[in-house]
């Protein structure tokens, strides 16, 4: 699914006015096409999970995403700025549509929201940030080689030892992926990919 075409659909499901649409998609590529600070969490990432979207994906869930990384830094994760970023999205499209606001807040982490019934797009939410790890080799590779540029403020064996942990905690879970979509899709190749990077890390 095209980046743009997924991101002109869920503003057309909320009547969002087109000029408003393509003025929001512009400033949010820019954030994402900030590569002297974006190594990882840049255009790429955002394609890459976008691609694995159905055509019939809920609105909130494509705002959520586009909005996940509208701020980011490895040191402070921006939850509460990419919070306001959407608010002031909801505000100047005129969308109509609280169980929207608030679902899209949700995933992105407001914890003064808690609805249950978006339990599940919560899960799938964070499969998709989880979905890296089932990509082919060389593409995992070429996506675990740019995250670790992205933490210039550690020494390379701060980073790697700190790495291997969270890799190591992946495998000690029955499942990596929560939903059975993507768990069916990607579980075994994660596997995989998390093992070979712990090998190459311990080198």
């Amino acid at each position: 699914m095209v980046v743009e075409d997924c991101w002109n659909r869920a503003c057309g499901k909320s009547s969002v006015p087109t000029e408003i649409s393509k003025s929001w998609f512009q400033l949010i590529m820019d954030r994402y096409n900030d590569y002297n600070s974006r190594h990882y969490h840049n255009d790429k990432l955002l394609t890459f999970k976008i691609n694995l979207l159905q055509p019939n994906v809920a609105s909130h869930l494509v705002f959520a995403i586009f909005f996940q990384y509208y701020e980011f830094d490895v040191r402070d994760f921006g939850y509460a700025e990419n919070c306001d970023a959407f608010n002031k999205f909801y505000i100047e499209t005129g969308i109509n549509d609280q169980k929207l606001l608030e679902s899209v807040l949700q995933l992105l982490g407001d914890p003064q929201f808690n609805n249950a019934d978006i339990e599940n797009d919560l899960l799938y939410f964070q499969d998709l940030d989880l979905a890296v790890f089932g990509a082919s080799r060389d593409e995992y590779k070429s996506f675990a080689t740019q995250l670790q540029k992205e933490y210039v403020h550690m020494d390379e064996n701060t980073y790697k030892n700190m790495r291997l942990k969270i890799l190591q905690t992946f495998l000690t879970i029955p499942h990596i992926f929560s939903t059975e979509l993507l768990r069916n899709r990607f579980e075994d190749i994660a596997r995989t990919n998390i093992s070979n990077e712990i090998m190459e890390l311990k080198q």
